[in-house]
């Protein structure tokens, strides 16, 4: 009994169990799912202002962060991460459609090495499909994050020591 306990708990803390996420946002609703549990379903954004904040708790954020973000960069040990965005879009004018295709994948390529940082990328998509004359956007991004209990605990015992 007492090999069995030891056996479950050797599983749970270093063997990596699947996160999966899903993250929708169509015509300013957003939806989060994690196993196919509706975590938050269908926020209305269309009206919510987010309160302005003080410019020293935002700027302590920032420093905050690329703190963190330095620290996050030298740990040995992070979770894997398999990563698939999908984005169909259109702006009014066509023009305006064709300049932000060219400019997606430079942006896209500015947050997936903000992610590998955090993460090893082990797989990526991007798939980017304009509508041209229209207004639309909907953006899916869906994501399997490979995480073990000791990775979670050694990644908060090093951010705790450079904080």
């Amino acid at each position: 009994m007492i090999k069995l306990l030891i056996l479950i708990l050797f599983v749970l803390v270093f063997i990596p169990i699947p996160l999966k996420i899903k993250i929708n946002y169509i015509n300013k609703t957003f939806s989060l799912k994690i196993y196919n549990l509706n975590v938050i379903n269908k926020i209305n954004l269309k009206n919510n202002k987010p309160p302005l904040e003080g410019k020293k708790k935002s700027s302590f954020l920032i420093n905050n962060f690329k703190v963190n973000l330095k620290s996050l960069k030298k740990l040995k040990f992070k979770p894997r991460i398999k990563i698939r965005v999908k984005l169909i879009y259109g702006l009014d004018d066509a023009a305006y459609t064709a300049i932000t295709y060219g400019l997606i994948p430079t942006l896209s390529t500015f947050i997936f090495a903000l992610i590998k940082n955090i993460f090893v990328v082990k797989k990526k998509e991007l798939h980017v499909k304009p509508v041209f004359n229209s207004f639309y956007f909907n953006l899916e991004i869906s994501s399997i994050i490979y995480i073990s209990l000791a990775k979670i605990i050694y990644m908060y015992i090093k951010l705790f020591k450079h904080s």
